[in-house]
């Protein structure tokens, strides 16, 4: 890893996977870790199988593409960030909300209106926002609740 670069005289209002308003999360009951590719501000997908370590404690990795949704991964300084400054290390403890509001950054060709759902397709966990999901997609359960353009910091919500 390199050395810092830049230096700016204010910190960003937010960044994907912060939490919007601190306290109203709520998170999964168990523990997950980090396959070695989850990133924060994403989606965290169910295990295919509990991992046991030699010291008999099972742990459950999540990985970042799947069908059955886990929750939204939170951006947390518990851990720390690959280079690229938002994938988790494998074997990293991970945040992952299963209600709240949170900011995201609308991926590149995407249209996040407010009131439409947010799809991720199930091959790669791509992110992308529609009425409904299609053959091949899973329906996270969240919803855009503050829209914008594709790279902008958006607000998702599932709180109902």
């Amino acid at each position: 890893m390199g050395l810092q670069t830049t230096v700016n005289n204010s910190p960003a209002v937010a960044v994907s996977g912060d939490v919007v308003i601190l306290g109203q999360s709520v998170y999964t009951p168990k523990n997950y870790m980090s396959d070695g590719n989850v990133k924060a501000g994403t989606f965290a997908f169910a295990p295919a199988a509990a991992t046991t370590f030699p010291d008999n404690v099972k742990t459950e990795y999540v990985t970042n593409k799947g069908s059955a949704v886990i929750g939204f991964v939170e951006r947390t300084f518990t851990t720390s960030l690959a280079a690229s400054g938002d994938t988790y290390p494998k074997g990293a403890g991970l945040t992952i909300a299963i209600r709240g509001d949170y900011y995201l950054k609308a991926p590149a060709g995407t249209t996040p209106t407010a009131g439409y759902k947010v799809i991720t397709t199930d091959a790669t966990g791509a992110i992308s926002f529609a009425a409904s999901a299609s053959t091949g997609e899973t329906d996270t359960g969240w919803t855009v609740t503050e829209g914008g353009s594709a790279g902008d910091l958006i607000v998702i919500s599932n709180h109902g």
